[in-house]
């Protein structure tokens, strides 16, 4: 075929994958995921996000 096997692979997955529509997912759902239900993460969370993307900080 004259391609790499990584293309002939993503080629398959592309094949199969074709006309198939993603079920909808509840996002909140990932971000409760750490939720303790009072700590300071927990309440601070948004906060803390937010400082962190703005600083380029990664965990």
């Amino acid at each position: 075929m004259g391609i790499s096997f990584a293309e002939y692979v993503r080629r398959l997955v592309a094949r199969d994958l074709e006309g198939l529509e993603p079920e909808p997912v509840d996002i909140s759902a990932v971000f409760n995921l750490g939720d303790s239900g009072g700590s300071d993460i927990a309440r601070d969370k948004d906060r803390m996000l937010g400082e962190a993307a703005s600083t380029g900080k990664r965990a």
